[in-house]
């Protein structure tokens, strides 16, 4: 075998193979929505636009997703309750109003 068919073989090599079938998967940390990690490699996880890899390397221990905020919210009893509140302090606030005579 000379130079020139061992340079043809090296040649076809690398462009029948693709560069990336050497390379090691890059598995990490995957953050969902819901403040949930999972391990997963990182084209796994970059298929939903919701989700986050937070790294080659990285663990879900310690949790490193953020975890989403909850907003507080009032039941209908306290809403009722609220509303009854506000308007005794309306009518309290009106009965103590000076009046003013032009």
């Amino acid at each position: 075998m000379n130079i020139k068919s061992a340079a043809c073989i090296v040649v076809l090599f690398i462009f029948v193979c693709p560069f990336n079938a050497f390379a090691q998967p890059v598995i990490g940390a995957c953050c969902s929505p819901t403040g949930s990690c999972t391990i997963h490699e990182q084209f796994d996880c970059l298929e939903g636009p919701e989700f986050t890899f937070m790294g080659g390397g990285t663990s879900c221990d310690p949790n490193p997703c953020r975890q989403p905020t909850t907003v507080p919210t009032m039941n209908e009893w306290g809403m009722i309750i609220f509303m009854a509140l506000a308007g005794l302090g309306a009518g309290y606030c009106l009965r103590r109003q000076k009046r003013v005579v032009y």
